[in-house]
């Protein structure tokens, strides 16, 4: 299992639009540059632990958003040779 990371991107695809999906993930640490880009798909970059990335998750499903898929996002090579170059990566 990884602890702190760097910077990932977390992917969460919804079964149906659900307004308050902004707020909910803004109000956990370590959540930045929240994208919407259709009504039913979201993405955030996440720095933090995997902990904190399952309490994301669990709290979603406390507050009855239809979570249809929640996952990071697949980084290719080109992703991680900037993560480096900017120093994102120790």
């Amino acid at each position: 299992t990884r602890g702190v990371q760097a910077g990932r991107r977390v992917v969460v695809e919804l079964l149906a639009s659900d307004p308050r999906i902004g707020k909910l993930l803004e109000k956990h640490p370590g959540v930045e540059d929240i994208q919407s880009p259709s009504i039913a798909n979201h993405t955030f970059l996440f720095k933090g632990e995997d902990a904190q990335v399952v309490e994301i998750l669990a709290d979603l499903v406390r507050e009855s958003v239809p979570v249809k898929s929640f996952h990071e996002e697949k980084m290719d090579v080109e992703d991680v040779f900037m993560q480096v170059s900017r120093g994102e990566v120790s």
